[in-house]
């Protein structure tokens, strides 16, 4: 199809300029081990009041004035961005001129979203357990439901007490040795390879457990 070139381009295209816009992930969607796909519409605004240097002298302030809300347009586009698993805050994606230099270069970048009960450090989880003293005295079981879905049931209790305990799950639990199960507050715990995904994975970041004891 037969293309018109418009010498006034740059006036009325945002080609020459760079856009920025950021996109929102939460810890659920970068520790999907398939990744995810996100689909971002973006408007670039352009004004084409040039075709309004036409108009007449005696009415060139009206019909500017009038016509400059009139005119101004956007050009639409649907980006696709593939986010791949254990991606961090920060991560930019960036798309290059469209070939016919109507869009611009579009560079997205990656915020996460707060978590409710886990803060992401690096490629690993933190998460702060509170128990009562009953339980830090006593032994607990506790259930952490994952960002990649799983679900972590963890047990203080020691080997005998915890088999012998009678449980309904699937797995047996993680359990932390602490003797005498003694726990207090401020003692942290780290579960190796359940945390985030490295570089897409397989390798995963650590869980690292602090305990609050209240009560």
């Amino acid at each position: 199809r037969q293309r018109t070139t418009n010498t006034n381009k740059n006036k009325n295209t945002p080609q020459q300029q760079q856009y920025t816009k950021p996109f929102y992930c939460t810890l659920e969607e970068l520790a999907n081990p398939n990744g995810c796909t996100k689909k971002l519409k973006v408007s670039f605004p352009i004004d084409t009041n040039i075709h309004n240097n036409h108009n007449h002298n005696h009415n060139h302030n009206h019909d500017k004035n009038e016509n400059k809300h009139k005119n101004k347009h956007a050009l639409e586009k649907i980006y696709t961005l593939h986010i791949q698993p254990g991606w961090k805050d920060g991560t930019k994606v960036t798309f290059p001129p469209s070939k016919d230099l109507v869009y611009p270069k579009m560079t997205f970048i990656l915020h996460e979203r707060t978590h409710p009960f886990l803060e992401r450090r690096g490629n690993d989880l933190h998460w702060k357990c509170t128990i009562t003293a009953k339980q830090a005295t006593r032994g607990a079981r506790l259930k952490l439901p994952l960002p990649n879905g799983e679900l972590l049931n963890i047990s203080t209790l020691d080997d005998h007490r915890d088999r012998d305990h009678d449980h309904d799950h699937d797995h047996d639990p993680f359990v932390i040795g602490i003797p005498n199960n003694n726990i207090s507050s401020g003692h942290t715990i780290v579960v190796k390879g359940k945390g985030m995904p490295i570089k897409g994975g397989p390798a995963k970041g650590d869980l690292i457990i602090e305990f609050v004891v209240v009560g």
